[in-house]
């Protein structure tokens, strides 16, 4: 008996010896031998190495007001196998979240192999969330989002930005600007427990390095009002689309920009891709007559014209080929001025007769066409300005009236504020400062003069021309009642390559400066194929500018203080001292400067001496006493008297007509009294053979 218990006894020390040298053996393997393969394999477990995204920078506009902001929202999720009864989880959730609880239960229970699903995406208020952190099986993943406070305002120019598995999505300025706003990441282990919804932690290892705020030109003001009055005349005017640009012509700063098709709200999924493509960046097309503006600054500043050089508005004639006024019209000689007012294409294809074609092509590419503006905007486009040696017999003279040449809004804009602030050429402004995470600033934004394209005398004088163009020519519909405005219409044909002019199919264009004499905002208003009830552009880009400029004035500071009555900003506004300003027509310019100097004015223009044909403002208007009254003059009296052409009586008194009468030796003959409504000859008609001049008056003038 004692002989086999101590045999059992053995048998059961050998085996515990036996299992304790296995274990050893096992722990020297796991310990010693495979340690590496083993500590690796639990670290693939339970720690992993994950990146720390940066905090997107915000962008706010010039007044401080957030246009795109970062916000921290949450995933939802719930790891399927830690549920054990998916229908009270779901309906918790359900309390929570705006989800579906039958839809979760049914997905919580397909999962119950392990899977982790994902019950709401972007959730942005945390609170609502605190209830759910110890529930079984649910997760809260942060996730890094983008919030636009404005919602649809300057969507398509501010762009959107969204982080996706595969790969982040922007657009707009949130893509041109990425590199500013986006910062750089950082690194760190979480680390996991054996539940999924129980993570144990991260041990951060580099921090991420925040991305930088943006401070942008544009006032968020005003890009909404340009928004609203471009939806409203779009729909008014039966139009495809349209665009709007506003720029402060001092520093170049872009205080809005408005295109169709408008944004209204946003979707997460970034909606229609072609409604993010802002055509005031990005189109193109041919300016018309608008373009006047630009080949008058050119001829002026090459010295082939000034205020007082007469073409024949009636000879449409050119040789090989005929250019025709708009609607036919038959001007007969028109001075400067005059040609400006009425939009005379045979005006200007004749004066561009005196330049040489690379002298119009460099007076051009001054003014930036033909080259991107380069504005912060992806795919801004060059516009269309071809070399001379491309040009065909016709180019210089349809050039010079706005065809054969195409532009952006925002090139023709700042263009039309290098006319505004004295002849600089600026680049545009979109970024006004930039600012780090604590928002203490980089950088700020100073004007950049890209180069001098007309000295301040000539620009003055195209803006004079400019407001003549609302006191009395094609821009009526762009005047408002409390200041002086200046501007250029354009009405051209759309085309299309292959296909030339598209008949019934037009752009309509007004571009703007106001106040016309120290100007403050310049304005393009463009709509793309109104109906044909307002397809000239006096019909429905000109009022569309006068709206505008009407709202930012009754909106914003932007016009405070401009000249004329302001009952709503001054209470008790002080007497402006001014006199009347005299009469100088077919004047001799030194007599002309003379009556000026008596009356306390000085005179402006007539350089090249002769007899005045032409003054701005018109006798009789009230002027501040030192001011400069700009007058036209022609080579000699023969052009401005009798001898030679008739000149413009309609609205003349009897009193005025007398006088010029009496001053230029005409015999007249009036019928009726008060203001004159009809003439024979017609103004601007030879004189030549011509016995006396008939008037018809009626008391009121029409």
């Amino acid at each position: 008996m004692k002989r086999r218990a101590g045999g059992r006894l053995f048998g059961l020390q050998a085996a515990v010896v036996g299992a304790g040298l296995l274990l050893l053996a096992r722990l020297v393997t796991v310990q010693l031998v495979g340690h590496a393969d083993y500590l690796a394999k639990a670290e693939r477990q339970w720690r992993h190495r994950e990146e720390l995204a940066p905090e997107r920078g915000n962008i706010y506009d010039r007044n401080g007001r957030p246009l795109a902001l970062s916000a921290t929202t949450w995933r939802v999720g719930v790891a399927a196998s830690q549920v054990r009864r998916p229908e009270a989880l779901a309906g918790r959730l359900a309390r929570c979240l705006p989800v579906d609880s039958a839809r979760v239960a049914a997905r919580i229970r397909v999962a119950r192999g392990g899977h982790f699903v994902v019950a709401k995406e972007a959730v942005l208020r945390r609170g609502a969330l605190d209830s759910l952190r110890l529930a079984d099986g649910v997760t809260l993943e942060p996730l890094s989002d983008r919030i636009y406070p404005l919602d649809g305002a300057g969507a398509s120019l501010i762009g959107f930005h969204r982080d996706d598995p595969q790969g982040a999505v922007s657009t707009g300025l949130e893509r041109s600007l990425g590199a500013t706003l986006s910062g750089a990441p950082g690194a760190a282990w979480r680390l996991d427990s054996a539940r999924v919804d129980r993570p144990l932690g991260t041990i951060v290892l580099q921090e991420p390095v925040h991305g930088h705020h943006l401070v942008l030109t544009l006032d968020a003001d005003v890009q909404q009002l340009c928004e609203e009055e471009l939806a409203r005349a779009v729909r008014e005017c039966g139009a495809r689309g349209g665009a709007v640009v506003v720029v402060e012509p001092e520093s170049g700063e872009v205080l809005a920009i408005a295109a169709s098709p408008l944004i209204h709200e946003r979707s997460r999924e970034g909606g229609d891709p072609a409604v993010w493509n802002n055509f005031a960046l990005t189109g193109i097309y041919e300016p018309g007559s608008v373009f006047k503006i630009f080949s008058a600054a050119v001829l002026l500043r090459r010295g082939v014209i000034d205020s007082s050089t007469v073409f024949d508005c009636s000879n449409d004639n050119f040789g090989s080929f005929h250019i025709h006024n708009s609607e036919g019209h038959s001007y007969g000689p028109l001075n400067f001025m005059q040609a400006f007012a009425k939009s005379s294409n045979i005006w200007f294809a004749r004066a561009a007769g005196r330049l040489r074609p690379e002298e119009m092509y460099r007076g051009l590419t001054d003014f930036g066409f033909g080259a991107r503006t380069k504005a912060p905007y992806q795919a801004e486009p060059a516009g269309i300005l071809r070399q001379p040696a491309k040009w065909s017999a016709r180019s210089l003279p349809t050039i010079a009236i706005g065809q054969e040449v195409a532009v952006t809004p925002l090139q023709l804009t700042m263009a039309g504020a290098a006319i505004a602030n004295g002849g600089r050429l600026l680049a545009p402004r979109l970024v006004r400062e930039v600012r780090d995470h604590d928002h203490a600033v980089l950088e700020r934004g100073e004007p950049v003069v890209v180069r001098r394209v007309l000295t301040p005398e000539q620009a003055r004088l195209v803006r004079l021309a400019m407001q003549r163009v609302v006191d009395s020519g094609t821009g009526k519909a762009a005047a408002v009642p409390w200041t002086k405005t200046g501007g250029k219409t354009g009405t051209a044909e759309k085309a299309e390559p292959g296909r030339g002019y598209l008949t019934g199919k037009y752009m309509a264009s007004f571009l703007g400066i106001v106040p016309v004499e120290s100007p403050r905002l310049v304005v393009l208003a463009v709509l793309d194929e109104p109906d044909a009830a307002h397809h000239y552009a006096s019909q429905s880009a000109a009022p569309l500018f006068a709206r505008l400029v009407e709202g930012i004035r009754r909106s914003t500071d932007w016009l405070t203080g401009v000249e004329g009555p302001d009952p709503a900003l001054t209470l008790a506004p002080r007497p402006t001292p001014s006199a009347s300003v005299p009469d100088v027509l077919y004047l001799s310019v030194p007599a002309a400067a003379q009556e000026l100097r008596r009356a306390g004015f000085v005179l402006g223009g007539g350089e090249r001496g002769g007899w005045v044909v032409e003054q701005v403002p018109d006798g009789g208007a009230r002027c501040a006493p030192g001011d400069t009254i700009w007058v036209t003059a022609a080579a000699d009296r023969a052009v401005a008297a009798a001898g030679q052409l008739c000149p413009d009586l309609g609205g003349l008194s009897n009193r005025q007509v007398g006088r010029l009468a009496a001053r230029l030796g005409l015999p007249v003959v009036v019928r009726g009294a008060g203001y004159v409504v009809g003439q024979e000859p017609v103004a601007g008609a030879p004189l030549d053979g011509v016995a006396a001049v008939s008037v018809v008056m009626e008391p009121r003038w029409r």
